[in-house]
């Protein structure tokens, strides 16, 4: 049932981008790391300059929530080898890429019910991964993707994310 309801979310947010997609705003000032609805109005203007991690996926559900898992798998693997344990935890993210995969930006916001933690260490973990992570993907343009995630990621499942 998480599963369905993650999926029409995540097909619905390439939806609602691609009606905005014109805008060509200012360059972006968002800091690398924030808290969701830190700064609403110039994320809003960056999720419309940006296509959805579904369309670099060719609208392929499953390819993108493959990409999905493998970020978040090696976002806990970081954290284990950072000393600091994500298990128990849960969060809304945010994720913005250059077209290479690099990520440029990555908001996040606990969700009720998560296992407090030192979102100032969480927040260092956040820029540590940031400069080592490259989501294996290739893109004509800079993409994001919203969604949701519970920690721990089994590595068992550890997805394999192969490039599109």
């Amino acid at each position: 049932m998480g599963l369905l309801i993650w999926l029409m979310g995540f097909s619905l947010s390439g939806t609602m981008q691609a009606a905005g997609r014109p805008w060509t705003g200012p360059v972006d000032t968002l800091p690398v790391v924030f808290s969701i609805g830190q700064y609403s109005d110039e994320a809003e203007k960056l999720n419309l300059s940006h296509i959805s991690l579904m369309e670099v996926c060719n609208d392929e559900v499953l390819l993108a929530y493959d990409k999905w898992l493998h970020m978040l798998a090696e976002l806990n693997d970081e954290a284990a080898d950072f000393g600091l344990d994500l298990k128990g935890t849960k969060f809304w993210f945010s994720v913005y890429w250059h077209h290479t995969g690099r990520i440029k930006h990555f908001a996040y916001y606990p969700k009720p019910g998560s296992k407090p933690i030192d979102y100032k260490v969480f927040e260092d973990l956040l820029s540590h991964f940031i400069d080592s992570y490259t989501l294996p993907v290739s893109s004509p343009e800079d993409f994001y993707n919203y969604g949701s995630a519970a920690f721990p990621i089994p590595s068992y499942r550890k997805p394999v994310a192969r490039q599109n």
